[in-house]
């Protein structure tokens, strides 16, 4: 009897610590945050994405300090300090659109999480746990895929917003972007003049160059000359559901959203 006891006890010892092994982390730097993150699980549940919403994710530049993402429903931008001591974080500087979703649910369980976050380290994975000032894991990040390539942008896109308001065009002349990856050029329909020039892209980074337009005068050229400096601005693109695509300035601010129409 005494001899099945024992064995049960060291059987209880090695599993207690085979759980402590597997869950240990160790300090990171801010190296290992950077790139991009999907939000697996908030305050020790599997995240489960709202049906048409968005899979939450959060980006780091460890060298500007900026991050960005999406929480689901809404999109996520702001700060962080770079300067800070390797492990520590703070989200206090996150802010996010104002978008309403039909579930709203998870978005705001992660925004209270990122309220809580005071460090974070390296799990025996290679995932970033985000922790509270007390050391309770409240967010668990793992590694996105790499960046939607490039050439799913080919094709003929309509624009839906603008500045995050709804785009009304023209009864039967929608505002549309063409992207060609046959020769990098894109062309821009408006109330009035077209536009049109090239375009680079790496990754999920996007540049339009060589931008010209025709010369005519309207009445009405407020989207053209909003669709002119948005051009200026961009700097990267995010590509959903294979249909949706969504233009960001250099503040990972979204500048402008797209429904695609076709292929070419």
């Amino acid at each position: 009897m005494m001899r099945k006891i024992f064995i049960a006890c060291v059987a209880a010892s090695m599993a207690a610590l085979f759980a402590c092994q597997s869950s240990k982390t160790v300090k990171a730097t801010l190296s290992d945050l950077k790139g991009e993150w999907n939000i697996v699980s908030v305050d020790g549940e599997d995240v489960t994405v709202p049906e048409d919403q968005d899979a939450p994710f959060i980006g780091f530049d460890t060298t500007e300090g900026q991050l960005y993402g999406n929480a689901s429903c809404n999109y996520l931008m702001g700060s962080f300090d770079i300067n800070a001591a390797p492990g520590v974080i703070d989200f206090s500087g996150m802010a996010s659109t104002r978008r309403m979703c039909p579930d709203m649910a998870l978005e705001q369980k992660i925004l209270e999480a990122f309220g809580q976050v005071k460090s974070y380290s390296l799990t025996a994975d290679g995932d970033i746990q985000l922790s509270n000032a007390d050391g309770k894991a409240v967010m668990l990040l793992e590694k996105r895929d790499p960046q939607v390539s490039a050439r799913e942008l080919n094709g003929v896109w309509n624009v839906k917003t603008l500045a995050d308001t709804p785009v009304e065009s023209p009864e039967g002349k929608p505002y549309q972007f063409t992207f060609n990856l046959n020769d990098m050029t894109f062309f821009v329909t408006t109330d009035c003049n077209n536009l049109s020039g090239q375009f680079k892209s790496e990754a999920n980074e996007l540049e339009f160059f060589s931008v010209t337009a025709t010369m005519m005068a309207c009445e009405n050229m407020a989207f053209e000359d909003n669709i002119k400096t948005v051009i200026n601005d961009v700097s990267t693109f995010k590509i959903t559901s294979d249909t949706l695509l969504t233009l960001f300035n250099k503040e990972n601010i979204p500048v402008v959203t797209m429904v695609k129409e076709s292929s070419l």
